[in-house]
């Protein structure tokens, strides 16, 4: 943990969107953890269903027996989501899903016996932390030290227009191996980069007409954090992957949400060969469906578009001012991008975001670029002070 080792800071306390550290120092959190705490930090009713779902029943089997959260939570997903008819299974991280999703393309393709085990991907695009979703994944920066990686992934520039889905078209045509295209409708870590929803439209026709699996990965963007529950609302995949703010980042769960179309022929050609010990876990689940009632009570997604606005028109006066010179995003997750020469006078890439630390906020960078997901109960107060910040920052 080196960052903490250079700047030690433990928290001891969370309040609203404010953490507290053990001198007693306060951060506005508008990173909202990992973008996974969406509510904020004070839900009391997530705690209150975490606590009875412990005295009733903290653990089944997941592989082998039902649980009421589970069946529940699944239920309430079923509804939201774009998928058709899914079967739902839950993890413990966006990565365990990922892995999962991947194990269900390489597993239709043993029992079809078609080697279709290959997948298509952007490269920008992030997939997480294991070897096989760092393989999917486009960042080269976080896969080199673990090489060799996961073979069967072909990865394709980042599209800026419907038409570039002609490149996905052509490998379609003359790799037989594909299986399946896996996309993030807006690149988290890749810079908050949306992906034109013409090509993704695109995309999900050149699916159904190679009889391939459409994969996107709303880990990141899911539950209207971006002024939709799903992004992929328009383009309905075969399999959705979702997780961060599901539980509001209060216990580790993920979702695989799979279409009718693809557990039918499970259901036919056998069971889907995966376990893990906390597979559908009760209180994970429990969390997952108190955070999806509070979000769903509060229409998150119309709540997120109006407040991303609200950000948006905050940030323009520091455009118009030629220090920024590009915002990107939606919703409540927001990428700023600096003067490249403000960067440069200083040694450290991640200057800004240490001195706003000191200064009480919670951001993300990459280089001249500062990432901003902040929680749904942010106030205008906070992006304010913070944006003042920000101005006497670049001087």
């Amino acid at each position: 943990m080196p960052r903490f080792l250079q700047n030690p800071i433990t928290m001891v306390n969370a309040s609203g969107v404010v953490l507290t550290d053990s001198h007693g120092k306060q951060y506005i959190d508008l990173e909202s953890g990992i973008r996974n705490v969406l509510l904020g930090y004070s839900q009391t009713e997530i705690v209150e269903a975490i606590r009875v779902q412990l005295q009733n029943l903290p653990y089944a089997r997941g592989a082998h027996f039902g649980n009421e959260a589970a069946l529940q939570l699944a239920s309430k997903l079923a509804a939201l989501s774009p998928v058709k008819q899914p079967r739902i299974l839950f993890h413990n991280s966006g990565s365990e899903a990922v892995e999962a999703s991947l194990k269900i393309v390489r597993q239709l393709a043993f029992m079809r016996r078609d080697g279709r085990t290959s997948v298509i991907t952007l490269k920008k695009g992030y997939h997480g932390q294991t070897i096989t979703a760092l393989s999917a994944s486009g960042e080269h920066y976080s896969k080199e030290p673990f090489e060799p990686l996961t073979e069967g992934f072909i990865s394709v520039d980042v599209p800026t227009s419907a038409a570039e889905a002609d490149q996905v078209l052509s490998i379609v045509q003359s790799n037989l191996s594909i299986g399946a295209i896996m996309i993030e409708p807006i690149l988290g870590n890749g810079g908050i980069v949306s992906i034109p929803e013409e090509y993704l439209l695109r995309i999900r026709q050149i699916c159904n007409e190679h009889d391939l699996l459409l994969i996107c990965d709303e880990v990141t963007t899911g539950f209207g954090r971006c002024g939709k529950w799903f992004m992929s609302e328009s383009y309905p995949p075969d399999i959705l992957i979702v997780g961060k703010a599901i539980t509001n980042g209060y216990l580790p769960l993920s979702a695989v949400i799979v279409t009718e179309k693809v557990w039918q022929e499970f259901d036919r050609c056998g069971n889907f060969r995966h376990g893990q010990t906390n597979l559908n876990h009760p209180v994970c689940c429990a969390a997952g469906l108190a955070t999806i009632e509070i979000l769903s009570r509060m229409n998150a997604p119309e709540v997120c578009k109006r407040k991303g606005l609200e950000l948006q028109g905050g940030f323009e006066g520091l455009r118009q001012s030629g220090k920024v010179t590009e915002l990107r995003g939606t919703g409540l997750m927001w990428a700023i991008v600096f003067d490249e020469a403000i960067h440069r006078k200083h040694d450290s890439n991640k200057w800004l975001q240490l001195l706003l630390l000191d200064q009480g906020f919670i951001v993300g960078q990459i280089e001249n670029t500062v990432f901003l997901s902040p929680a749904v109960i942010t106030e205008s107060s906070h992006m304010q002070h913070f944006v003042e910040r920000l101005q006497k920052a670049f001087g």
